[in-house]
């Protein structure tokens, strides 16, 4: 191992260790130059020339994502749930995967949707059919998910919650129903858990995505998971309908999960808010 990625990692663990969160670059950088001295190593490196581009050229041991407009942020590659905690310290910051690879693994694998393969080459994915015969040339299969699975996974979300409280019974008592995926995210929305519901499939979903890049040597990629500023959206206009909480949770009610992974105002504090009205 080089005595930069010993370096590095030890300064990222430190931090790591009391934040849970990726570093940002010079913060990094602060720590770094601290572990150096202790380990009597000159810093900065006389090849080096810009600490991000340094780090980043430890490719298969560090995470950086270049974030536009402010600094990177780097977390070890092993560790790439981190991304998805980091939601800054402003409540409209949100974390996100790309949207085609969130499709891609939370699209339960049927003959009508068919699997999807990564493209490394355009880093894009392409659904393929029964009837498309071979996948692309140098394509690597996404992983894909079951009924099954996703039902265990909002199972441990709710296990995770308060004992007793009244969101986690709901939830509990959701997912026993005909249609347990809708019902769960019905019952989210009623107790205001959409956001945490949120960040705790995205840091599942990024380690997944984490491992099936390990295991399939496909580089990561620094636009799979982001945090950015959401979109200004257009004030809305409550009408009479939509004037009490248990309207407003029908209406979300009849939205997808991608339509709600796309809307970014929390909707746990909407919810509070039309409540008092």
């Amino acid at each position: 191992m080089s005595a930069w990625v010993a370096i590095i990692k030890k300064a990222l663990t430190d931090v790591i260790e009391s934040t849970q969160r990726p570093v940002t670059g010079a913060k990094l950088r602060q720590e770094v130059a601290r572990v150096a001295a202790d380990w009597s190593v000159e810093f900065p490196p006389p090849e080096m020339t810009k600490f991000s581009s340094f780090v980043e050229s430890f490719d298969k041991d560090f995470i950086v994502h270049r974030v536009p407009g402010s600094d990177v942020l780097v977390a070890p590659a092993d560790r790439a749930d981190l991304f998805a905690a980091a939601v800054a310290t402003s409540p409209t910051n949100y974390s996100r995967m790309r949207q085609d690879l969130f499709k891609a693994l939370t699209t339960i694998h049927s003959a009508e949707h068919g699997r999807a393969v990564y493209l490394p080459a355009d880093d894009g994915v392409k659904w393929l059919q029964a009837d498309d015969g071979e996948a692309p040339q140098d394509s690597v299969f996404l992983p894909s998910t079951s009924l099954g699975e996703e039902v265990g996974l909002r199972r441990d979300f709710a296990e995770s919650l308060e004992d007793q409280s009244a969101g986690k019974i709901a939830l509990v008592e959701a997912l026993k129903k005909d249609s347990p995926l809708r019902s769960f995210t019905l019952a989210l929305q009623e107790f205001g858990l959409v956001r945490q519901w949120h960040l705790y499939r995205l840091r599942f979903l990024a380690t997944k995505l984490r491992e099936w890049s390990v295991a399939n040597a496909v580089q990561w990629q620094p636009s799979w998971v982001t945090t950015n500023e959401p979109r200004n959206l257009p004030r809305p206009t409550l009408t009479a309908s939509m004037a009490s909480q248990s309207d407003f949770s029908g209406l979300v009610g009849q939205l997808s999960d991608d339509e709600l992974k796309r809307i970014m105002v929390p909707l746990d504090i909407v919810l509070r808010l039309i409540a008092q009205r």
